[in-house]
């Protein structure tokens, strides 16, 4: 299988691409990891873009929560996990049932109408720790599926983490380590399927160093953010890229 990382110039479009996107998502905990995948999907097969995808984003998120690991919300990651991989599982079996298009149009209804209203799925601000169990048991289920099929999550994962109710830091945070719990999982189906990941080694160690570097970038920048712009600036996020995907699997599902 030849590496797409054999042009320079592709691998230095990655690159870039990889600090804005990473940047991106620390100052608003999503949207750019849709970016990244989209671009990927530009140049790459979608058997070759979503495994490293999953890499790249696991490197933004999980130096992400490192960076910010003083303000993720712990609780919520335990329940989170109890399904994720089950549910991983079967979203590799759902993988050749569900028509991609079909998949995108789904997530982006979904995420649309959870970040409006969030009151239609139980998803209003709330933090008792049975409500929290339950949502992020869901959370976690859901991710596990959309992860395999789709490939990014942050526009179905954030209605879940701002029903937490946190601070901007807390909530970018907590979305970080939450994605990168998913993409961990993925990696490891796709490594179980046989997927090569040591081909593309090289190019994905330097495309991962480049998306460290927009994880601290974003975070700097989120630091100095007020906190009135944060939720507009997240719930717009989500907006835009689910009216995308919206856009995207309705004009390919029609003939």
């Amino acid at each position: 299988m030849p590496t797409p990382f054999e042009d320079p110039a592709l691998w230095a479009v990655f690159c870039a691409l990889g600090v804005g996107t990473s940047a991106l998502s620390a100052v608003v905990g999503l949207a750019g990891g849709v970016l990244l995948l989209a671009a990927l999907l530009l140049y790459l097969d979608p058997v070759v873009a979503i495994p490293v995808h999953g890499v790249a984003q696991l490197a933004s998120n999980a130096s992400r929560a490192w960076l910010q690991r003083a303000h993720v919300e712990w609780p919520a990651l335990r329940p989170f996990l109890l399904l994720l991989v089950p549910g991983g599982i079967a979203g590799v079996l759902l993988l050749e049932a569900i028509p991609a298009d079909l998949g995108r149009f789904a997530i982006g209804a979904f995420a649309l109408a959870a970040i409006w209203l969030p009151a239609w799925f139980r998803l209003r601000p709330n933090r008792d720790p049975a409500s929290v169990r339950r949502r992020f048991l869901a959370a976690g289920a859901v991710a596990g599926v959309a992860n395999m099929v789709f490939g990014a999550t942050g526009p179905l994962m954030a209605p879940f983490v701002l029903s937490l109710g946190l601070e901007r830091l807390a909530t970018v945070a907590t979305l970080a380590i939450v994605q990168a719990a998913g993409h961990t999982m993925k990696i490891g189906v796709f490594t179980a399927r046989g997927f090569p990941f040591g081909d593309y080694a090289a190019g994905l160690l330097v495309l991962c160093i480049a998306m460290v570097a927009g994880s601290w970038i974003g975070t700097q920048l989120l630091r100095r953010l007020p906190a009135h712009w944060f939720l507009w600036m997240i719930r717009g996020a989500v907006t835009a890229v689910s009216l995308r995907l919206l856009w995207q699997g309705a004009t390919r599902m029609i003939p």
